[in-house]
């Protein structure tokens, strides 16, 4: 039974290995069967790649055959492009050589051109230079004539032929203005001024008129007789107001005038007076004590009063009460107010600055001369005048001094317009001087017999106004167009042809003044 068992399991076993036997053949055929249709697809496809590539190599070599074709064709383009651009090259250097020739021509023509309108600048230069010299000498010879004319005028006034010397001077001015002269020249100016013949003399006063005071349009004068007066200033005149006191008994000399419009008048004596001038008449009197007054300021608050003695005092000017705030050790002949503060000047010829306590300050050194007047008008400079007739203007920054010499007597009054300076002496003369030049000149627009004490300018009119020791006050212009005004006002006739080609001759045409 057991053999039969092994037999039967034997025989299943051969069996399957029969089974297995055919699945594994199987499994290889259709193993070799997927391996052959894989062998042929990659054969197809290994044909198909041979023919692409076939096709492509051959479309390479055709596009490689196009390519230089292609590189010919560029080469021949290159080629001409280079000959293009060689012929370009060969015009364009053409055309700059010809540019350059063009411009080396038109560089030729501006030079000659220009080398022409040089030819023609000089020219007209020399030409006007000509005529600018040619003027410059016809001026020049008229302004010299106008010095010949003018010493001519004064010439035929002193000789009594008054018709011919006014024609002459006039001609003198005109000439001067046309030819823009200095019209303040001291020839010109002497003959119009001793010619215009334009003074006008007020014989008010019984005394010596000590001083005056010039407000705006108002004159106030005081003299050694008491006497007080009010006069209204003009263009043409100076006419009498009012008298405002007449009383002896005050020999005044000094006058002024403060802010409130009262005047003030101290007397040799030492009274002073307080001048009511709208009401016109004194106020009150005081009797101060403070004698040989030489100078008066009335300025802010305060009136300020120096003696000859050498004492400043100062008081209020709502209540006079003097208090001495300085004193002097030598005599003092003159005081008053500046732009550098209050003066005064002593016999020593020294010049002093006095603060408003009393400091004390020497402007000038004593020269030995006497100081009689003084002018501060202008910050950092001083005019000085001394007894012995000497002006010196001095720079104070600089010390730097220049003399003024003409009068022979002392200074008693110094005005300043412009770059003018009026001056008056005890000689009796009035001068006008002249600032601006290197050289100082003067003319002498006033003189008289009798001492001259004070002065007064009243600037719109160009007038003067003197105070003398007779008691006159006269009034005169310093205007040479006012004079010569007047001089062409009072001509009678024209001068003859035969008189002008005499005096004036072929510088100027004839023509008439009247």
């Amino acid at each position: 039974m057991r053999k039969g068992l092994y037999i039967g399991i034997l025989g299943l076993l051969a069996v399957l290995v029969s089974i297995g036997g055919v699945a594994l053949f199987y499994w290889d055929y259709q193993s070799q069967l997927a391996q052959n249709v894989l062998l042929e697809k990659k054969l197809k496809e290994a044909q198909e790649t041979s023919k692409e590539a076939i096709v492509t190599r051959r479309v390479s070599a055709q596009l490689e055959e196009i390519a230089y074709q292609q590189k010919d064709i560029s080469d021949q383009q290159r080629q001409e492009a280079l000959h293009q651009k060689q012929i370009a090259d060969e015009m364009r250097m053409h055309a700059e050589y010809e540019q350059k020739k063009a411009l080396e021509a038109q560089q030729v023509a501006i030079e000659a051109y220009s080398e022409m309108e040089a030819q023609k600048r000089l020219a007209d230069q020399h030409r006007e230079e000509a005529v600018a010299a040619q003027m410059k000498a016809d001026t020049l010879a008229r302004l010299a004539l106008v010095r010949s004319l003018s010493s001519e005028a004064l010439s035929q006034y002193e000789a009594g032929n008054g018709e011919l010397a006014a024609l002459l001077c006039y001609s003198a001015w005109k000439f001067t203005v046309e030819n823009h002269g200095d019209i303040y020249q001291p020839t010109l100016f002497n003959a119009l001024s001793a010619l215009s013949d334009q003074y006008d003399y007020k014989d008010l006063h019984n005394g010596p008129i000590r001083s005056m005071c010039l407000v705006d349009s108002m004159l106030v004068t005081a003299s050694q007789e008491g006497e007080v007066a009010l006069w209204r200033v003009r263009t043409d005149e100076v006419e009498l107001d009012t008298v405002i006191c007449q009383d002896a008994r005050f020999d005044l000399r000094h006058i002024r005038v403060d802010r409130a419009g009262n005047g003030w008048a101290a007397a040799y004596d030492g009274h002073v007076l307080k001048i009511d001038l709208r009401k016109k008449r004194v106020s009150k009197t005081y009797e101060t004590g403070l004698i040989a007054p030489v100078g008066l300021v009335a300025s802010d608050r305060s009136l300020w009063l120096m003696t000859r003695r050498g004492q400043l005092f100062r008081s209020a000017l709502d209540e006079i009460r003097f208090e001495e705030i300085y004193a002097h050790d030598q005599e003092i002949l003159t005081f008053t107010d500046s732009a550098q503060g209050l003066l005064f000047g002593d016999r020593t010829g020294a010049v002093y600055t006095i603060g408003r306590e009393g400091q004390a300050t020497c402007l000038l050194s004593g020269s030995g001369q006497g100081v009689t007047c003084l002018n501060g008008e202008r910050p950092g400079q001083l005019f000085v005048g001394h007894k012995n007739g000497l002006i010196k203007q001095v720079d104070l920054e600089t010390h730097h001094t220049r003399n003024l010499v003409s009068h022979v007597s002392s200074l008693t009054g110094m005005v300043l317009f412009g770059e003018h300076l009026l001056s008056s002496s005890l000689d009796g003369s009035v001068r006008l001087w002249r600032l601006d030049g290197e050289r100082i000149t003067s003319s002498e627009v006033y003189s008289s017999s009798n001492w001259i004490h004070t002065l007064a300018f009243w600037n719109p009119g160009l007038m003067v106004i003197v105070g003398d020791e007779k008691g006159r006050c006269a009034r005169f212009s310093i205007s040479p167009e006012q004079m010569a005004n007047e001089i062409k006002r009072h001509l009678s006739r024209n001068l003859t042809k035969e008189e002008w080609q005499y005096y004036i001759g072929e510088l100027a045409e004839y023509e008439a003044y009247r």
